[in-house]
């Protein structure tokens, strides 16, 4: 083992399986540093928890195990990323123009959270279409884009209903005794059809002022 001191730091250095290893004692903390795989990593004992700092790809990553989870921090385009696995899945949470915002892979979808307005947003894409999820006023509401339209779903009094706008219209589709109705407004008008007995039935309703 070489000891030495420097910057009223005292360093000790020494060989072990291979790597050359450097300890000495900083800010209270007591740090060893040594290279692996043209990395030089960094590691040290802070709030109970065994940190170790590593560049990698121009950035610094930080690695350190919480409540049995192996975390790992780094910064990227201003952004501090921390991934973490949970019940199998590799979480990943940075924060962006104040949200925060949490990213992982499930059933083959790579699901983002966040939280907007008050609601807890799940986004995620599938057949082609970037899926959004919330709950609003005890409603789970979940908005999509097909067709250059966006179509917003939820369930209410034991039906799924679909909303949308098309021609300047917003149009409402729901399921009720096995009919399919479809619901808008025009000319002032409230139009609903749906088929019944292999016939397009429409009814509208005259709002008068």
């Amino acid at each position: 083992m070489t000891k030495w001191t420097t910057e009223g730091h005292t360093m000790t250095k020494w060989t072990q399986d291979g790597h050359t290893m450097t300890k000495w004692t900083q800010d209270g903390h007591t740090k060893t540093k040594w290279t692996t795989d043209g990395h030089t990593m960094t590691k040290w004992t802070q709030d109970g928890h065994t940190m170790t700092k590593w560049t990698k790809d121009g950035h610094t990553m930080t690695k350190w195990t919480k409540d049995g989870h192996t975390m790992t921090k780094w910064t990227t385009e201003g952004h501090t990323m921390t991934k973490w696995t949970t019940e199998g899945h590799t979480m990943t949470k940075w924060t962006t123009e104040g949200h925060t915002m949490t990213k992982w892979t499930q059933d083959g979808h790579t699901m983002t959270k966040w939280t907007q307005d008050g609601h807890t947003k799940t986004k995620w894409t599938t057949d082609g279409h970037t899926m959004t999820k919330w709950t609003q006023d005890g409603h789970t509401m979940t908005k999509w884009t097909k067709d250059g339209h966006t179509m917003t779903k939820w369930t209410k009094d034991g039906h799924t209903m679909t909303k949308w706008t098309q021609d300047g219209h917003t149009m409402t589709k729901w399921t009720k005794d096995g009919h399919t109705m479809t619901k808008w407004t025009k000319d002032g008008h409230t139009m609903t059809k749906w088929t019944q007995d292999g016939h397009t039935m429409t009814k509208w309703t005259n709002h008068k002022d």
